[in-house]
């Protein structure tokens, strides 16, 4: 009954825009690993999220399902709490009509519900679909928050990389890139999921540089299926940057701008340059060192 009359009320009263936030994601936590959403309306926040303090045990556990929670929140304390953890918060309309904006309002005067929470099943991304349901509100299944936010709002990003490649190393010879999902592709600030050229595949390629900084690239060579990993580990401070890699100490620089980044680095083995430029859905990368040298149009959609 108070459901149907929450309904009712929400049909007369005008009804503000009713958004969908997303929280940058930090990619030196497991539980940040790929940010997280919420809805807002008015001065409140529907997000569903794990009903614990967030430790690494309960992130692991949310992989086969932990309990969960949707909450109705302030929205501005719930915002200055990412902001707090020094993460931005970003807003975009959902693109309803006035009949769904007028339904789904309904939710945000609801109580807290106790749920299941699974990393692959009802996240904070794919929960806010199945609850719109409930409310004859039919907004776009996603796990992945920055994809619900394409799906359903009028900010498109792009997820997918194809690529060609001109190399040198001793002799010419190109190669192609296949990237199924990317995420942020910058130096300073990427991961990378499911690569393959003609020489080897790649689950994972992820990069961080803000204080504790790392990279770490996991590959499997067809010939001989030959497992490698590059990595390196260490801090970084303006752009500047020292730890360790597969060669021993490493430093250098890295900057990303709007549409270029450049990154220089330093190793015993190695002096290693990269950088690209973008232009709409395309990009121009080099990469080079002393003894190789890759240049590529990269192509996102």
């Amino acid at each position: 009954m108070r459901f149907v009359f929450l309904l009712i009320l929400s049909i007369f009263v005008k009804a503000s825009e009713i958004s969908v936030c997303y929280v940058s994601e930090d990619y030196k936590r497991l539980d940040t690993m790929f940010g997280h959403l919420f809805l807002a309306y008015n001065n409140k926040a529907v997000s569903f999220n794990l009903n614990s303090d967030l430790n690494v045990k309960d992130n692991l556990l949310a992989l086969f399902g932990v309990e969960g929670i949707l909450q109705i929140l302030p929205k501005d304390k719930l915002v200055k709490f990412y902001e707090d953890d020094k993460r931005s918060v970003e807003c975009y309309p959902l693109n309803l009509n006035d009949s769904e904006e007028a339904n789904l309002s309904a939710l945000f005067y609801e109580s807290d519900i106790l749920d299941t929470y699974t990393f692959l099943g009802k996240n904070c991304s794919s929960a806010l679909s199945e609850y719109a349901k409930k409310y004859d509100v039919s907004l776009k299944k996603s796990l992945i928050p920055l994809r619900f936010v394409s799906l359903n709002t009028n900010k498109k990003i792009n997820f997918y990389k194809a690529a060609l490649f001109y190399e040198y190393d001793g002799f010419n010879s190109s190669n192609f890139l296949i990237t199924m999902l990317s995420l942020n592709d910058k130096l300073s600030h990427s991961l990378n999921l499911f690569s393959f050229n003609k020489s080897y595949f790649s689950p994972i390629i992820i990069s961080e540089f803000n204080n504790f900084s790392y990279e770490f690239e996991l590959g499997i060579r067809y010939k001989k299926a030959r497992t490698f990993a590059n990595f390196f580990l260490g801090y970084s401070y303006n752009g500047l940057f020292v730890g360790a890699n597969n060669y021993g100490l490493a430093l250098g620089f890295v900057k990303d701008f709007s549409n270029f980044g450049i990154k220089l680095s330093f190793d015993k083995s190695h002096i290693n340059f990269n950088s690209y430029y973008d232009y709409k859905n395309y990009r121009l990368s080099l990469i080079a060192n002393q003894n190789y040298a890759k240049i590529g149009l990269i192509y996102s959609f």
